[in-house]
């Protein structure tokens, strides 16, 4: 079965949560308040995901006996990010050995593409980096900074026979009601997950005086 529907769940829980709350502050954004998580836990678990497919399990501070070596966790346990951020060359080959390793192990590699918005891409980038280090079996997350409208067009993928290209998408604004009817016209239906709060400049050019 694939994953992606259970990967797509735990990117976002990884997101909201507050390891990933903690990295959105690193780029100058704003906690998602308490009421939106809430709101944003009532969404993920009304998905109806592909049956027979694993949830992934988030392994936190407190170490899981037996657990946390099982398939299918991300575990924070694996690798501190101090480590990884002190010595980012060196971890990475190290990274990429053991990735290499285990691909030849393996012949799948759970894969989660998104697009979209420009704005939280470092986000996007530094936490999928860190999913792809804990986890237990191989992952490839990627995030293609677009732009909303671009996001937007190629999760719709009117396209491509209506097909999504992404997993997701990511965008600054919500969609609008024609692109909600063109995507929905399809028999598909999406939710909206809002993940950061951040501020937004207004530019205005004041002439000279006389």
């Amino acid at each position: 079965k694939e994953q992606n529907g259970q990967l797509l769940k735990s990117f976002i829980e990884f997101v909201l949560s507050p390891t990933g709350q903690g990295i959105a502050e690193e780029f100058s954004f704003v906690r998602v308040p308490a009421s939106i998580i809430s709101y944003n836990n009532v969404t993920l678990n009304s998905l109806a995901l592909a049956s027979g497919t694993t949830p992934y399990f988030i392994e936190g501070s407190s170490t899981q006996v037996g657990t946390g070596a099982q398939e299918f966790v991300i575990s924070q346990k694996r690798q501190s990010f101090a480590d990884y951020d002190r010595n980012l060359i060196y971890s990475q080959l190290d990274a990429l050995s053991a990735r290499i390793s285990t691909q030849e192990a393996s012949s799948h590699i759970e894969t989660l593409y998104g697009s979209g918005t420009t704005n939280p891409s470092r986000l996007f980038w530094k936490a999928m980096a860190l999913m792809q280090d804990q986890a237990s079996i191989p992952l490839h997350l990627s995030y293609r900074a677009v732009g909303s409208g671009t996001g937007i067009s190629e999760f719709i993928g009117a396209d491509n026979g209506n097909v999504s290209y992404t997993h997701f998408g990511s965008g600054d604004i919500p969609f609008n009601s024609e692109d909600y009817s063109s995507y929905t016209a399809s028999g598909r239906q999406f939710v909206h997950i809002p993940f950061i709060v951040g501020a937004i400049g207004i530019f205005h050019s004041v002439p000279a005086a006389d």
